[in-house]
């Protein structure tokens, strides 16, 4: 792995987006930091012949669980009304200024428009959103006119991670639309639902765990424009020792500093933002 320019060096980067290029179109976007903090975009080392001879890999290594195998060939369908003009419960509570919970009441109350994806995760009509604020004078978020949301998956098994997670990424004014979920199987379950710009995920996890799931989406053509990154405390040799993962994976060691991580998501989103179709204006016909 390699060792991180200056946190105060980043943030001076993030100031002025046209600096950004390298970060941000650059394959490799490595940062460094003073406080011991590694990025770096796996490598695969060469692998045995047969990969499944490796006696430290779990959960089968290459030998992928019966779940996984359901979800490695899914076909890559058109996005449809699964995807666009949705969000979860996450972004319509930081729309609505209103807490998850309550956001769920709603929902059952039928308050809001809303479905259920496999995994049972709430995809909420937008346009509903904007009905609710309409009808009961609701000020509209800021986060609103800040098209386009970049969809953003993080799986970890570990609750309060969830948490703290969702109480960080809450905290930032970007427009991120997060799913957080607890295990590898509830995002392949949710993936062509979902479709994230980005995922993040732990590696050590039960039945399914991040190793499995990586790779079964860096297989799929469907998600191959996906940024996915690994939080992870493992070192190289380990990872290794696991079957490795699939190349183009970022690496985060942790513990992972919160305001570098704020700067990396914001570098990430503001590409999402930069690379993303322009949507033509609506022009006013004449009267």
């Amino acid at each position: 792995m390699l060792k991180s320019p200056s946190s105060s060096f980043f943030h001076k980067k993030l100031r002025k987006v046209s600096n950004l290029h390298g970060f941000l179109f650059s394959p490799m976007p490595f940062v460094r930091s003073s406080d011991g903090l590694t990025l770096s975009l796996y490598s695969p080392s060469p692998m045995p012949s047969d990969p499944r001879e490796n006696s430290n890999t779990k959960n089968g290594g290459f030998q992928v669980d019966k779940e996984v195998k359901k979800f490695a060939h899914m076909p890559d369908k058109t996005l449809n009304h699964s995807t666009a003009g949705y969000c979860g419960t996450f972004y319509a509570s930081r729309l609505l200024a209103l807490s998850v919970g309550k956001i769920q009441s709603m929902v059952e109350k039928g308050e809001l428009e809303a479905w259920k994806t496999t995994g049972g995760h709430r995809r909420i009509s937008i346009a509903s959103i904007r009905a609710y604020q309409a009808l009961y004078g609701v000020k509209a978020s800021a986060l609103m006119a800040n098209n386009p949301v970049m969809r953003m998956v993080v799986i970890d098994d570990d609750a309060p991670t969830r948490e703290m997670m969702g109480e960080l990424i809450g905290r930032w004014k970007l427009s991120i639309d997060c799913t957080f979920m607890a295990s590898g199987l509830e995002a392949l379950m949710d993936m062509q639902n979902l479709r994230p710009d980005v995922l993040m995920t732990d590696l050590n996890m039960p039945g399914v765990d991040g190793f499995a799931l990586l790779r079964t989406l860096r297989g799929n053509s469907t998600f191959e424009k996906v940024v996915m990154v690994a939080i992870t405390g493992m070192s190289e040799l380990d990872i290794e020792r696991r079957g490795g993962l699939p190349e183009h994976t970022i690496v985060l060691s942790k513990p992972v500093d919160p305001n570098w991580l704020q700067g990396f998501v914001t570098a990430l989103s503001t590409r999402h933002v930069i690379s993303a179709p322009a949507v033509p204006k609506q022009v006013q016909p004449e009267l």
